[in-house]
């Protein structure tokens, strides 16, 4: 998608706001970064799928299984109880999620800046924006501590009781 989006932007670009504009070199670099980091972040995320993947026949084969019946434990637990001492999963993990953010934030910058260039409509422009930044609240969910989303939980009221 990201491709075609740029092949656009960049006919778009040659005809209207101007390669050489700030605004027309901001959505270019956008457009590039956005490429390249979710391309990254689906890399990154084929080779975090193969080392989860692979934690069942590992532990299958481990002393530890006889022991245990059941392992509850968090994946990065998991990962590192049965991945034969490698640690090179925690950087992939962190490199994958910088990406996939920082990818997705440069996606909604792009198509934000673009509407902001081509539209006159100031309706369609805030309808736009309003819409990335309603989007993007996800995001949040991600870099609040888990003793603020346990405060906002507790805070919610349960279910009914009819």
């Amino acid at each position: 998608m990201e491709v075609h989006l740029l092949g656009y932007m960049n006919n778009t670009l040659q005809t209207g706001v101007g390669e050489n504009s700030a605004m027309g070199q901001a959505l270019l670099a956008f457009s590039y970064l956005s490429l390249f980091l979710s391309i990254s972040a689906a890399m990154s995320s084929l080779v975090l799928t193969d080392e989860l993947g692979e934690v069942p026949l590992r532990a299958s084969r481990s002393k530890d299984s006889l022991r245990y019946s059941t392992y509850d434990e968090p994946s990065d637990k998991l990962l590192t109880r049965f991945n034969g001492g490698r640690c090179s999963w925690r950087w992939v993990m962190w490199h994958w999620l910088f990406n996939l953010v920082t990818g997705y934030v440069c996606i909604i910058v792009q198509l934000v800046l673009y509407v902001w260039s081509s539209e006159q409509s100031v309706g369609i422009k805030g309808a736009v924006t309003f819409i990335a930044v309603f989007s993007s609240l996800p995001l949040f969910d991600l870099f609040l501590p888990s003793s603020i989303n346990r405060t906002i939980s507790a805070a919610s009221p349960g279910p009914v009781a009819a």
